[in-house]
């Protein structure tokens, strides 16, 4: 068994039955996506990996409506419109020769009643830098990072030290950080 435990479709945990992974594992799995960007984390994202599994494998599958069926904390269920909730419940049906099929889902009302692409691009990406300058963004922020964890243990210091006690005309005696004294303060 390999994968991310809570997007495991029943017949992966349990192949005994069903045989195991197939293209219908992955229906399975982009439904459990679906109620993870609608709530905000997947279904049995709470229970330890067993007891997961075992809800997985006994209990209905989950829905846009009860998106957690065993959680001991109520979620209320959002609004969702008809078309979604439909195409949840078509990707996460129990029985693997039940679940729909990708090539029926893209044909779906889910994603023909979609804006046109760049209504829908436009919509996904407002707000959203160009990758060059995200890049640079990502960039600057590894290197502060870089520059607080070498400040915080002291590092940047001394190599510093180290650098003036190795340059001409520099002293190994007026360094108090004994880095490369023999016999000196600090070792």
């Amino acid at each position: 068994m390999v994968g991310t435990l809570l997007w495991m479709a029943p017949e992966v945990i349990d192949p005994s039955e069903t045989g195991g992974y197939d293209f219908k594992a992955d229906v399975w799995s982009l439904g459990i996506t679906c109620i993870e960007l609608a709530y905000g984390s997947a279904p049995y994202a709470d229970s330890r990996p067993t007891q997961a599994m075992r809800n997985i494998l006994s209990n209905k599958p989950p829905s846009l409506d009860d998106p957690n069926p065993t959680s001991p904390t109520t979620i209320t269920p959002k609004k969702f419109s008809s078309t979604f909730k439909e195409f949840v419940i078509r990707c996460l049906k129990q029985d693997p020769k039940q679940r729909a099929e990708a090539g029926h889902l893209l044909n779906h009302n889910f994603f023909k009643d979609l804006a046109p692409k760049e209504q829908m691009k436009e919509i996904l990406t407002d707000g959203i830098p160009p990758q060059a300058e995200r890049f640079k963004i990502e960039e600057e922020t590894k290197k502060e990072s870089r520059a607080k964890i070498l400040a915080a243990s002291g590092i940047k210091d001394r190599i510093a030290s180290n650098r003036n006690l190795s340059s001409p005309g520099g002293s190994s005696s007026s360094s108090g950080t004994g880095i490369g004294k023999e016999g000196g303060e600090g070792m």
